[in-house]
């Protein structure tokens, strides 16, 4: 089966589903190794990852995975050699949570598009972004998107759902 210029052994298609079991870093852990290597051991013909968050910023929990650093690179690249190795194809999941960071994993003030005064459905701390944090994450996005082709990975998904940042830049 091809998508675009991917070629896949066949039409099962893991889709992204956060695991919340990479490292307190954020990086790959053994268990998410041997989770991956399941999926490919099952003739899985492309795995998306979890998220990813692609600025610290859009972190929205203790266990995701990063994307968001050098230093990420090669343990992502130790998945990907071994998933290509089983005969499968891995995509990585870029992400950023934009305001849902306050509801969960309360770091640093949760960015938003907008600040909007007594949302009935939203009352975590958050506030609105800067021009600058703007460019900042759309960059973090293309920079996450390098450091998933340097990490062998065959594409990646950007994640515009589930009212994190992406979708609230599309939300009223």
């Amino acid at each position: 089966y091809t998508i675009k210029n991917l070629e896949i052994r066949n039409r099962f298609v893991r889709s992204a589903t956060y695991d919340g079991i990479a490292d307190k870093n954020g990086r790959v852990s053994k268990r998410q190794m041997s989770l991956y290597q399941e999926l490919a051991l099952g003739k899985v013909g492309l795995i998306v990852t979890g998220i990813a968050y692609v600025h610290v910023t859009g972190r929205i929990s203790p266990s995701q995975n990063s994307i968001a650093y050098d230093d990420d690179i090669p343990g992502f690249s130790q998945l990907t050699r071994m998933v290509h190795d089983l005969g499968t194809k891995i995509a990585v999941q870029l992400f950023h949570a934009g305001r849902e960071t306050g509801k969960i994993y309360q770091k640093r003030p949760a960015l938003a598009p907008s600040l909007i005064a007594d949302d009935p459905l939203f009352a975590a701390p958050h506030r609105e972004m800067e021009e600058n944090e703007i460019e900042q994450v759309i960059q973090a996005f293309g920079d996450a998107a390098g450091r998933a082709q340097a990490a062998g990975f065959d594409a990646v998904q950007i994640h515009g759902a589930h009212a994190y940042l992406l979708s609230q830049f599309l939300s009223p």
